[in-house]
Order: structure tokens, then C-alpha cells, then sequence
């Protein structure tokens, strides 16, 4: 192999490693925050008694936009005396880390998603599209200097969409 092939393939190869940390996801950024604060806030909502208390704020840059999510503790989509079961039989379930919100000062907006240990996971709806938030060590083992990853809808591969469209057949 001459230098310039060795050279183009080296290049490719890089270019293709750099480029995803999933094959399903085409695009993505590293979101940091304060995973600490949020954890505080976090509590502080678990024990509010007044209803201005009760809203968990997050906020931060991504996609060269400013999210400001603004949620609420949501476990409506579970019954009330909704129950987990294990091997030691059926377990008390607590939700208090599942919220549902809007993006502030976006009408139509919808934010979906749960809070562990100062991290969101969940979903953004926005006029735009919606965005998804995943914790980073999902995809990677490496160091890095973000906790999670930040996506849009746009930016899933076709193979991820074939999968899911296979799961809805099911």
C-alpha cells in the first residue's frame, strides 16, 4: 500500500470513529450540568408542600439553543397503587423521579423523562422536533467530560428507525 492510501485510510478511519458513539445515532452533543444542584432541586421538589416549591428547573445549551425545562413530579400514567414484581413478589414502586413539563416560554412544548441521582433522561418536544437525553455510559466506557448526550429525531439512523418500526408490527 503506497503512503497516500495508507494516509486516505487513516483518515477514514478516524473520521468514522470520531464520528458516533452509536450506529443509530448520526449527530449528537455531550450535555454537562450540575448533576449535584439538580440532585438538591431534585429533593427539595420530593418534599415541597407548596405548588411554586413543586417545579424542578433545569437549564443549559445545546444545538446552539438555550433549554430551559421547567417539570413537575408526574406519575399519572401509573395507577395509583401501581406495584413492581420481583422474585421476592410484588414491591411498592416509588415514582417521585419521573417528571413531565414544558420548555419555558415555548408553547407546545413537552418535556418527559426521570431524574436519578442529578441526571434527566427523558425527551423534549419542541416546535422543531423533539430531542432526546441519555446518560453517555449507555454508549461508552472512555472518559469524557460530559454525563450525557443530547440528541434530535432528525439525527437517528435509518437502521434505529427499521427497529422501532419492527417493534410497533410486533
Amino acid at each position: 500500500m503506497d503512503v497516500q492510501h495508507y494516509w486516505l485510510l487513516l483518515l477514514l478511519v478516524k473520521s468514522c470513529a470520531a464520528s458516533g458513539i452509536s450506529p443509530y445515532i448520526k449527530h449528537y452533543e455531550g450535555l454537562s450540568y450540575d448533576r449535584e444542584d439538580l440532585h438538591r432541586k431534585h429533593l427539595r421538589t420530593r418534599r415541597a408542600t407548596r405548588l411554586h416549591e413543586s417545579t424542578l428547573q433545569l437549564d443549559f445549551t445545546a444545538f446552539h439553543r438555550t433549554f430551559h425545562l421547567r417539570l413537575r413530579r408526574d406519575a399519572a400514567e401509573f395507577s395509583e397503587n401501581f406495584k413492581v414484581i420481583s422474585e421476592n413478589g410484588p414491591v411498592s414502586a416509588d415514582l417521585s423521579h419521573i417528571y413531565s413539563g414544558t420548555l419555558e416560554g415555548e408553547h407546545g412544548s413537552a418535556c418527559h423523562g426521570s431524574v436519578l441521582q442529578g441526571q434527566f433522561e427523558g425527551s423534549i418536544h419542541t416546535e422543531n422536533g423533539t430531542y432526546h437525553i441519555e446518560p453517555i455510559h449507555r454508549y461508552t466506557s472512555s472518559p469524557t467530560d460530559h454525563h450525557s448526550i443530547i440528541y434530535h429525531e432528525d439525527d437517528l439512523g435509518k437502521n434505529f428507525i427499521f427497529l422501532n418500526n419492527l417493534d410497533k408490527d410486533c
